[in-house]
């Protein structure tokens, strides 16, 4: 946290200068404000555990789901969680960052912990960094839109998804989301200053710094400023507060995260919030001294690019703000690095590395610790550059992959093979000087393999990466389509299994399931498992479809007749219900009872009033009836709304000739 003393934009004399007595109060907002924090990660609590209970919940209201948006045009309760924060922002302020992000909190409390043990960060203040929350923005929001429309597959209509069954597919696992806190929470804290993270990294806090300089309300001074300082030595989003107001009449800053410290424990009530001109109006702002040299600019800028670009999807497992997290921090510790040779004194609070141009006992420590980090950051980087060459390699093989389990698979050219041998060569390279296996690797060698002939290598390979990867549903499928072309149907079931619990939503998996299953006698195996699923998602239309098939599969129709009148009254789209509508009418005139199919296609109508399809089975159900007249009707009705249509033209003929009556049509 930033001090009076240490800031290039001193508001009259620290407390300690001016001979006041009077310590600065502890703020007496702090304990809302965690007490708001504490609050959202209730919510965010009971948002998991509602998911866990029902299967299905509403999408994660966290700013990065806005990305599927500019990624496939789906709009969800993250997008519009987002933009109502942005709106918000617009005329509050960044109180959202403040008050209701959960990465602040993380950085709040490092920061309190580490005041604690008598160590105060101090800011970093580097303008290269400053731009890589920009620069992240616009790779993650605008870049997608720009490449869609280079690609020419930008659809300009947008999908309304505010339910999900997938909550956790877009966050790390538990290890990976603990190290991302540890390092974006804790490491940038110590060694870039409170906030660290908001500053340096965090792209959603971009748009808020932009949006925050037209706000109107702003915290904003009155006549009783004493100029005592107290308000900027308690600011912990490093903000010159006693400078900014005593220059501008408010602070203009946007990195203020209106955390309202300075506020609480300004001693006399000079700061509250109001309304009034916004800080883009302010004219003649004063931009702080640039505390580091271009050189050293430049060496920041270096560092964090090499570092982010190694470490983004290292061994497929560090996410893109870990990434973000990992390069700032990289990139300060070769400042220190390259200050120790040209700096007569360095240091890394509470540590002095160098004092009157010799190192001290902890510089030395950190030297040794900056060679071996060199060395570590100079094998992920091999590795990072391996695993590229062979992702690039394996591109020719991916259509081969995916037709390979059908009478349409490709040739196997020479340079196929060709292709196969260099992706070996490649990912053999990455899982065998790697630190931690790289499941991608696994796969592509495993599908190289296959290509080859080496069946046995493509097993193996696929078995750990099955295992690295728990919620993958190719790795265990994939093997188990092997394993039925080679006649072994009984023995891929385990793993159609497998394949249907990894990823309750996957339809085709479903249908690989039952059709193992049925071939090789063992149904009752599909259907338990399907009778699991429709027990705990008991909105699952696809889940009580297919145990509808498997229970016709089982010949038991009553059965499957009740499973399928739950998928139908489930079921969200049209095709779907249209289906699902025939086939519920279909086994009613099986079992007997045609009214009840009359009843079934008639609320299918209704649901449904354009679909023809429905309206051709209902008209053979009324005739079936021997209803002649009503089928008529209903094949005219359908006739207006597709004139050509060949099939409803068939049955209008038929019918009428058989009731003595000629067609109303030519």
């Amino acid at each position: 946290m930033a001090s009076v003393k240490d800031s290039p934009n001193r508001c009259g004399p620290a407390p300690q200068e001016a001979g006041q007595k009077k310590p600065i109060a502890r703020s007496k907002i702090t304990r809302w404000r965690i007490g708001v924090l504490i609050g959202v990660h209730v919510l965010f609590a009971l948002h998991l555990a509602h998911w866990k209970a029902t299967g299905k919940t509403m999408t994660p209201l966290e700013p990065s789901e806005a990305m599927e948006f500019s990624k496939r045009s789906v709009i969800n309760a993250g997008f519009i969680f987002f933009a109502l924060m942005i709106l918000s922002t617009l005329i509050f302020g960044r109180f959202f960052c403040g008050w209701a992000c959960h990465l602040v909190f993380v950085q709040d409390l490092c920061a309190s912990l580490m005041k604690r043990l008598g160590i105060t960060p101090r800011p970093l203040r580097s303008r290269s960094l400053a731009l890589v929350p920009f620069l992240a923005a616009f790779y993650l929001f605008i870049w997608p839109f720009i490449e869609r429309t280079w690609l020419g597959v930008l659809h300009t209509n947008s999908t309304l998804q505010l339910e999900t069954s997938k909550f956790w597919a877009t966050f790390p696992g538990l290890m990976i989301g603990i190290l991302t806190f540890v390092f974006a929470g804790g490491v940038v804290v110590y060694l870039l200053g409170s906030k660290g993270f908001c500053t340096y990294g965090c792209p959603y806090g971009a748009f808020f710094s932009i949006a925050d300089r037209v706000a109107p309300a702003r915290i904003r001074v009155n006549d009783d400023c004493g100029s005592c300082g107290h308000c900027t030595v308690s600011c912990t989003s490093n903000v010159a507060v006693a400078f900014e107001v005593k220059k501008y009449g408010m602070v203009v800053d946007p990195d203020c995260l209106k955390t309202l410290d300075c506020v609480s424990v300004c001693p006399n009530d000079a700061l509250s919030v109001g309304f009034g001109k916004p800080s883009i109006a302010v004219s003649g702002k004063q931009k702080r001294r640039p505390r580091f040299t271009f050189g050293y600019e430049l060496l920041i800028t270096l560092g964090f690019s090499a570092a982010f670009f190694t470490f983004r999807g290292l061994y497929g497992r560090i996410p893109f703000l870990m990434a973000l997290a990992v390069g700032s921090t990289l990139a300060f510790l070769l400042l220190r690095g390259v200050q120790l040779f040209t700096q007569p004194r360095v240091s890394i609070a509470p540590f002095d590395l160098k004092l009157n141009g010799r190192l001290t006992r902890a510089g030395k420590g950190f030297a040794v610790f900056g060679f071996a980090l060199m060395l570590f950051c100079g094998h992920s980087a091999w590795i990072r550059t391996m695993d590229f060459m062979s992702k690039r390699a394996y591109a020719p093989l991916i259509p081969v992959r995916t037709e390979w389990f059908t009478a349409a698979r490709p040739e196997l050219t020479p340079e196929i093979k060709a292709a196969a041998n260099l992706v070996i060569e490649r990912s053999t390279r990455v899982l065998d000087a790697g630190f931690f296996e790289t499941p991608r690797c696994r796969v592509e060698r495993a599908w190289a393999s296959m290509i080859l002939g080496d069946t046995q290598t493509f097993s193996t390979d696929m078995a750990v990466a099955a295992s690295l990867a728990p919620d993958d549903v190719n790795t265990v499928v994939e093997p188990a389509h092997n394993l039925r072309a080679q006649g072994l149907v009984a023995e891929s079931l385990p793993l159609y299994l497998e394949g249907a619990r990894r990823d309750l939503d996957e339809v085709q998996t479903m249908k690989f399931l039952l059709d193992a299953a049925g071939q090789a006698g063992q149904i009752q195996v599909a259907i338990d498992h399907l009778e699991e699923q429709v027990a705990k998602r008991s909105w699952d239309s696809d889940a009580f479809e297919h145990l509808a098939i498997g229970q016709m599969m089982a010949r038991r129709p009553v059965e499957a007749l009740e499973s399928f009148e739950k998928a139908l009254a489930k079921a969200p789209e049209a095709s779907r219900q249209q289906r699902l509508t025939v086939q519920v009418a279909r086994l009613h005139m099986e079992a007997g009872r045609p009214t009840m199919a009359e009843e079934v296609l008639q609320a299918g109508r209704i649901r449904l009033p354009e679909d023809t399809h429905i309206i051709y089975v209902l008209a053979q159900v009324l005739y079936t009836n021997e209803k002649i007249d009503a089928a008529i009707d209903i094949l005219d009705q359908g006739l207006l709304i597709e004139p050509q249509n060949e099939t409803l033209q068939s049955l209008r003929k038929q019918i009428g000739t058989h009731a003595g009556r000629q067609p109303s049509f030519k």
